[in-house]
């Protein structure tokens, strides 16, 4: 397999391999989902739909930082490695911006000048988001799809388009055209080739749809309804705290 020769050695494959299987087959992430009282549930949304929102994003971002937590070990100095997830923030300008991040870096004081910036929908997240085989591309295999390059401090990335109910925004641009866009992307991002081989696994492996089932799983329980809750996002009163909230 040409992505499997492509590594650096089978050494860190095997490592590799072994954290993202282990994370991926977990049989209890879930388990606390299982047993939901419907009725209280349905009289808890009526009443505090903020709430369920809320705890829609602290999932979100509980789910970054295990997958960093699980994925990431042995970070030297200099090494960055940044799991995240984006919005879409501007539903006129189509511009995304980070709902959470998780961070491997070695000097913590570093954290906040590598946070990722707003990106305006485009290059990899559009083609992974009309991709019809695969909804997780890396920026090294897809280099020739994007108009803007990576900044020279990074070395790969890779996008992915969560595939769950509700994660498409619609706007009609004229009386023929309409334009479709995805609500929430998700990637990681790093600065030494010493974890290309993580980001080539997430990618053999589908990535994409682990993220997917997470949210999806989440969203069959609490009927997450992904456009009020990005609004409410947008309109908090909190919004610039709840920016900033990482873990």
């Amino acid at each position: 397999n040409l992505l499997l020769d492509n590594l650096e050695s089978e050494k860190e494959l095997e490592e590799t391999d072994s954290l993202l299987l282990e994370y991926m087959n977990d049989p209890d992430i879930f388990a606390d989902l299982q047993d939901v009282d419907r009725n209280q549930l349905e009289n808890i949304m009526r009443q505090n739909e903020f709430r369920i929102f809320d705890n829609f994003q602290s999932y979100i971002q509980r789910l970054c930082q295990m997958l960093h937590e699980e994925l990431v070990e042995n970070v030297e100095n200099g090494q960055i490695v940044r799991f995240h997830f984006r919005y879409l923030a501007d539903k006129k300008s189509f511009v995304y911006s980070t709902l959470c991040s998780s961070f491997s870096i070695f000097d913590d004081s570093r954290e906040q000048e590598n946070q990722p910036s707003d990106i305006k929908y485009g290059d990899l997240l559009e083609a992974a988001f009309v991709s019809s085989t695969s909804k997780c591309l890396l920026y090294s295999i897809n280099e020739s799809k994007c108009t803007n390059k990576l900044n020279k401090k990074w070395k790969d990335f890779i996008t992915v388009v969560p595939n769950f109910d509700g994660n498409v925004y619609r706007k009609q641009v004229n009386q023929f055209k309409k334009r479709e866009c995805p609500f929430i992307s998700f990637g990681v991002t790093i600065n030494d080739q010493k974890y290309e081989p993580l980001l080539q696994c997430m990618d053999f492996y589908s990535i994409d749809q682990f993220i997917s089932d997470s949210l999806q799983k989440y969203i069959n329980v609490f009927r997450v309804n992904i456009d009020a809750f990005l609004n409410w996002l947008i309109n908090d009163d909190n919004m610039e705290v709840r920016k900033n909230g990482r873990y």
